[in-house]
């Protein structure tokens, strides 16, 4: 039975990528959409100085930085076996076809959005929810409006879907056995919380919550040393260099 139910869901993630790869395109060369195009512009801020191209930071750094990320891995896949130009011919080619960075982009998000379909089978697998219910909150969750809409459009919420699901999952992780979260868990969770943070401040919330409900489950009111540790160190990296990064990128728009 779990031989059959984990290769179901291998096979419904699957399906969710194929279903939505052929959407991909949709609307492409011609149509345009503002929240594509300023986080096109955030992505190529970091793919500028390969590409010849200039940048603007819009979105908060940490989703355009992965975005940029897998871009750069897919278009080296896709560049190797299809196009197969040089450094500037790929830059002329994307600066005369700029759909065609959108679909990458698209494409990077299907991936991710795939990516955070599994965390969701796995959060339900840790939740021990009967197998049959299971598949019909998955199958609700891979089939519907919104979040077939953020697979196949490339913005920051597929990032942020992600990272709210795999915080979770870690929450779970160390809720179910408690003793699992010793002091590595704090620098997982800073540096998960921070990344999600430099997404939306909402999602790196949720790594403080968990740090504040493990702490208090496991420690109580000892070790409040590395409460404070983690608080300060989840400012600096998460919230400070974030807002830092903001200012500056602001300055130099003025």
């Amino acid at each position: 039975m779990i031989f059959f139910k984990r290769n179901f869901f291998i096979l419904l993630i699957f399906f969710f990528f194929i279903k939505n790869f052929f959407f991909l395109k949709h609307g492409l060369p011609y149509f345009l959409n503002s929240d594509e195009i300023a986080f096109a512009k955030s992505s190529l801020y970091f793919l500028g100085y390969f590409l010849n191209f200039n940048g603007a930071l819009i979105d908060p750094y940490s989703a355009p930085l992965l975005n940029a990320l897998f871009i750069g891995i897919i278009g080296l896949f896709y560049n190797l076996f299809f196009l197969k130009l040089n450094f500037s011919e790929l830059s002329l080619y994307f600066y005369n076809y700029p759909d065609e960075f959108i679909y990458l982009g698209r494409l990077s998000s299907l991936f991710v959005s795939s990516f955070a379909v599994l965390i969701f089978y796995l959060i339900l697998k840790k939740l021990k929810i009967n197998s049959l219910i299971s598949v019909i909150i998955t199958l609700i969750f891979c089939n519907s409006y919104a979040f077939n809409d953020i697979a196949i459009n490339n913005g920051k919420n597929s990032y942020s879907v992600f990272f709210y699901l795999f915080q979770y999952l870690l929450f779970l992780n160390y809720l179910i056995n408690i003793k699992k979260f010793t002091i590595k868990s704090y620098i997982i969770f800073l540096l998960i919380g921070s990344l999600a943070t430099g997404i939306n401040y909402w999602n790196g919330l949720i790594s403080v919550y968990s740090i504040i409900f493990l702490h208090f489950k496991k420690f109580k009111f000892k070790n409040k040393n590395y409460l404070i540790l983690f608080f300060i160190l989840f400012f600096f990296l998460g919230l400070c260099r974030h807002l830092c990064l903001a200012q500056i990128i602001f300055s130099i728009m003025l």
